[in-house]
């Protein structure tokens, strides 16, 4: 349960900010959003897919953490099995909301429900004096960042939308009961539809930068095998 409030010195005064390198709140989640610039990173760890959204048809980068809803295999009590936390799960409890009748001005919000937030302990958010503390200050640009590339990143799926360069594609798996399992919905790009681009279309994916994401996204494939092997220890 969750509950959106936009951060502000008179009703969250007494807020502190309480670390949790386990990320609990994520252990149920079975994929996230993930940034074009954390592509190097995401690719060691998880499989990068993409999955489209039915209503505007745009589609969006994901690091899948397990086939099934609520599924996440990479999770412990203890930490997680894996080297890198994609940022949209280590912002939690905070996230950016556009104010009313702008497009590029935001409020800080936080989620009140959070177990990181505390009135008893933690890194304070506010000084006495209303202002700002360090640790409130580094959550803002924290925050500004994963905004900016946040736009960058749906400008590369777009780009590859528009190029034609994604396919369909499902998972195969055998389950515990010995019946065949498939996971449809998910998009990855297409070698072949690359390898088909004249010249002129492949330097622009050069030219943008989108070369390295795209090979990171073809390697982190690979990952899903190690989500099957996850997935049978649990």
């Amino acid at each position: 349960m969750s509950s959106i409030e936009i951060l502000n010195y008179n009703d969250h005064k007494e807020l502190g900010l309480v670390s949790d390198m386990t990320y609990k709140h994520a252990k149920n989640h079975h994929m996230t959003y993930v940034l074009i610039h954390e592509f190097p990173q995401t690719c060691i760890n998880f499989p990068i897919v993409f999955v489209k959204d039915s209503e505007t048809g745009q589609f969006k980068s994901v690091a899948l953490f397990g086939f099934d809803i609520n599924e996440n295999v990479f999770y412990t009590e203890k930490q997680w099995n894996t080297t890198y936390i994609p940022a949209n799960i280590r912002r939690a409890p905070f996230l950016m909301s556009p104010k009313e009748g702008s497009v590029t001005k935001w409020s800080v919000c936080i989620d009140s429900e959070s177990s990181c937030l505390s009135k008893d302990k933690g890194e304070r958010l506010f000084n006495a004096d209303g202002s700002e503390t360090e640790q409130l200050i580094s959550v803002k640009k924290f925050l500004t960042d994963f905004i900016e590339r946040d736009h960058l990143t749906q400008d590369f799926a777009k780009y590859l939308s528009d190029k034609n360069l994604f396919k369909a594609n499902s998972i195969a798996m055998n389950n515990s009961d010995g019946k065949d399992t498939k996971i449809n919905g998910l998009y990855t790009i297409d070698e072949d539809k690359m390898n088909e681009l004249s010249n002129e279309d492949f330097l622009g994916l050069k030219n943008k930068g989108y070369l390295g994401p795209i090979y990171a996204h073809l390697t982190s494939l690979g990952q899903i095998e190690r989500i099957m092997i996850l997935r049978n220890l649990c």
